[in-house]
């Protein structure tokens, strides 16, 4: 088959922070690409110097009126393409790794279809430090076929009812968004929450935008309300293969559980327990909720779930944190060996190795 050229659609506004490495590496896969690929920047509303930016990597810029409608910015870059082939990329997103005789293979066979990308999301902790999850997100789509629905959060949607069928290319992205300042991250939740709050209005049964709704406080450490939108989203049947699931379990219960509400972090587990709890990252939730709960071998047999699960997302739910966990829990026990022995599992992992100095002094 003949190689297909791909246009990377791009919006953004006021994203001088990220943006230059950003199209340096997307400019040599564009490169690399079939001729004729190229960079789409659609800018929408920016004071910076983020359109000066994306012309010393592209020609193909455009201007457009905010709306509050992301879908329409999107839609309306793919809209200025050159090519069908779309890869929708975010202004913070950086590209680590891929292979395109791989990708031309996979685009020429599934082009009917979604594709996958991996994207790793680094997520800032209370302790300064930051987190990493690994996820795969619809990035690439035909928009003869599909095109971006949601006002925020948006989507990629078929334009008419068909099958929906997702292949997985090999494209992995480094996202640092998320690792703005507090000020920066409290800006983009408001944003977001009034912009869900007009969407639950519209679409009050569908509890993806509750799930979203509560994100946007949880980013903020606004747990007592982060809960409520999460309940909300709960009130509805959840499929587990729902690709929002794992994460709405996951903040639902440790947000619970920082409130000190552990009866009902125990209930949200019997209620999903055994069909969602496929992954190390929710395994490790189960333990915790046990810990809370004072059932201290409840808690290690859920962690070694953990250790043993092959499916996990966040970095260090198959390894040091179940680890430092158990680890914990025998030295509560006194027993000091059998701590040391789990702390020494969790390479170097801060917490273990002052627990390790602790122990050993």
């Amino acid at each position: 088959m003949k190689p297909i050229p791909m246009s990377v659609c791009m919006i953004g506004k006021n994203e001088e922070r990220f943006l230059e490495k950003t199209l340096k590496a997307l400019s040599g896969f564009v490169s690399d690409m079939p001729k004729g690929s190229e960079i789409v920047f659609t800018d929408t509303g920016s004071s910076d110097h983020t359109k000066q930016i994306a012309a010393r990597y592209t020609d193909r810029i455009f201007d457009f009126a905010w709306c509050d409608d992301f879908s329409a910015a999107r839609n309306f870059s793919a809209s200025k393409a050159r090519n069908d082939l779309i890869f929708a990329l975010d202004c913070d997103e950086e590209l680590l790794e891929y292979n395109v005789p791989e990708i031309l293979r996979l685009t020429a066979g599934f082009g009917d279809c979604m594709g996958d990308v991996v994207r790793k999301d680094w997520s800032p902790e209370s302790d300064g430090s930051a987190s990493l999850v690994t996820t795969d997100i619809r990035r690439i789509y035909d928009r003869r076929l599909y095109r971006f629905q949601g006002i925020i959060h948006e989507q990629i949607v078929p334009m008419k009812p068909r099958e929906l069928y997702f292949y997985k290319l090999p494209i992995i992205l480094d996202h640092r968004g998320y690792l703005g300042s507090p000020e920066e991250r409290r800006k983009k939740s408001e944003r977001n929450a009034t912009l869900l709050k007009r969407i639950i209005e519209q679409e009050p049964e569908e509890p993806y935008h509750y799930l979203q709704l509560g994100q946007s406080y949880h980013a903020i450490d606004e747990t007592e309300e982060a809960v409520i939108w999460y309940e909300k989203a709960c009130s509805f049947p959840l499929d587990p293969r729902l690709p929002y699931a794992e994460t709405l379990l996951l903040n639902y219960g440790y947000d619970l559980l920082a409130l000190d509400r552990e009866k009902e972090a125990l209930e949200l587990l019997d209620r999903y327990y055994p069909d969602f709890f496929q992954s190390s990252d929710l395994f490790c939730l189960a333990g915790a909720i046990r810990q809370h709960t004072g059932e201290p071998i409840k808690a290690m047999l859920e962690y070694m779930n953990a250790i043993l699960c092959p499916v996990h997302h966040k970095e260090g739910t198959n390894s040091f944190i179940p680890y430092f966990q158990i680890g914990v829990i025998y030295e509560i026990l006194g027993k000091r060996e059998e701590a040391l022995d789990n702390y020494r599992k969790c390479g170097d992992f801060p917490p273990a190795l002052d627990c390790i100095r602790k122990l050993t002094q």
